[in-house]
């Protein structure tokens, strides 16, 4: 198991059939999916971006360091631009479910958000 800086080693707490799971054979498939647009994903968590009706997603979040409960400090707020920024995807990349290791802007958020 490949451990970044930031994960945390939790093997010792898998089971014998998590120990026998191999790789979803079309989960292998996604990178020839990504590389090609014009390929129509029937699978693999690939819908076409055109299937999104939102022009922009957002949230409003505890601050780091506080809870949501926390009426005295202001909440965060973050959204997602369906053409996105420079720090953030567009909604056509941030919306798909096929990659395990989730949005990497988002994953970068969460890392920061928590560390704090």
């Amino acid at each position: 198991m490949a451990i970044t800086q930031h994960s945390k080693d939790l093997s010792r707490f898998f089971t014998e059939a998590t120990l026998q799971r191999e790789s979803s054979p079309l989960k292998t498939l996604t990178k020839y999916m990504v590389a090609d647009p014009t390929l129509v994903s029937l699978g693999a968590g690939l819908p076409h971006p055109s299937t999104f009706p939102f022009a922009q997603i957002g949230a409003r979040v505890a601050q780091p360091g506080t809870s949501v409960e926390d009426t005295h400090t202001e909440k965060l707020d973050v959204s997602v631009m369906a053409n996105g920024s420079d720090t953030v995807e567009g909604l056509a990349k941030f919306l798909q479910y096929g990659n395990g290791r989730g949005v990497a802007s988002y994953a970068n958020f969460v890392r920061e958000h928590t560390e704090k």
